[in-house]
């Protein structure tokens, strides 16, 4: 039976955003736990809002930039990678990455460059 945690990070981000985030701060938060428990092996009663990425988690770079890139993926944002080791804790990133998919815009649409290779505009 899938748990909760299972639930949410299958569950497809919303096309559009308008005012206002269309994930529940819970759901991101669900996300990073499920995230970390995959990529640091670490129980779900470790990953709290005050656990810092550079000292109880004790997170290396490379699995920093996997948080980065499933956060990225999942939500379709673009995270500064400086400004999550800022922020070093799990509360604070979470609350970035609310605020990063509060943004007015158009998730999925212009936010990759266009191929300029082989005469595309």
């Amino acid at each position: 039976m899938p748990s909760e945690n299972t639930v949410l990070l299958n569950t497809p981000p919303s096309e559009e955003v308008n005012r206002g985030s269309p994930f529940p701060r819970d759901a991101i938060q669900a996300f990073v736990y499920g995230v970390l428990t995959e990529i640091g092996n670490f129980e779900l009663a470790q990953l709290t809002e005050a656990a810092c990425l550079d000292d109880e988690l004790a997170l290396e770079s490379v699995a920093l930039v996997e948080l980065q890139v499933a956060i990225e993926d999942h939500f379709d944002l673009r995270l500064d990678p400086v400004r999550i080791v800022e922020l070093n804790s799990l509360g604070r990133i979470i609350d970035y990455v609310l605020a990063q998919a509060t943004e007015p815009r158009l998730l999925g649409k212009n936010t990759r460059r266009p191929n300029t290779e082989r005469g595309h505009p």
